[in-house]
């Protein structure tokens, strides 16, 4: 099941970009989940970022599924590639069980509008499961379409206020 969503920024590409992979704005954005999240490898050549964060705890599998399936809480492995040139990056997300049914990427560029710029992301969710794998996707895509649109929200707020004073996405309360 594919989702594409595209959202409208105050600043040029460039600026987004150079926003979204600076360390200042990484280590404001994790905020709270920093605790599950351990960055295992980050390289960055001039042309292209490689990173690799192990994010652990309750993971993405939506309670319900989760529950249903029996599975346990999951470590996932998040494999970014930032190419910079292009302003686009392309993501996967690993879940340390079930790999081969669960696939979960994505991909995510910018492009400059007369107002500021458009990120545009292209989201991919495959459950391979019989029975429950279409309602599955739903819930997993809905779960990332909520988590990026908080994202999104602290963006706008990093941005307008020259990243000073911004504090982190709160986890929703349950």
């Amino acid at each position: 099941m594919e989702l594409r969503l595209d959202f409208e920024y105050p600043a040029s590409a460039s600026v987004v970009y150079q926003t979204l992979i600076s360390p200042a704005y990484r280590a404001a954005a994790v905020g709270e989940a920093a605790d599950g999240q351990r960055v295992v490898r980050e390289d960055d050549d001039g042309a292209r970022q490689e990173r690799v964060v192990e994010i652990s705890g309750p993971g993405f599998v939506p309670g319900p599924i989760a529950k249903l399936l029996r599975i346990p809480p999951l470590t996932f492995r998040l494999e970014e590639t930032y190419t910079h040139a292009e302003r686009a990056w392309v993501w996967r997300l690993r879940p340390s069980k079930l790999e081969a049914r669960i696939s979960i990427s994505g991909t995510e560029r910018l492009t400059d509008t007369a107002d500021g710029s458009t990120r545009t992301i292209e989201l991919s969710v495959q459950v391979r499961m019989a029975l429950v794998g279409a309602r599955a996707e739903k819930m997993i895509l809905e779960s990332l379409r909520s988590s990026i649109a908080t994202g999104v929200e602290f963006d706008h707020r990093w941005l307008t206020s020259g990243g000073d004073a911004v504090r982190a996405p709160q986890k929703a309360e349950a």
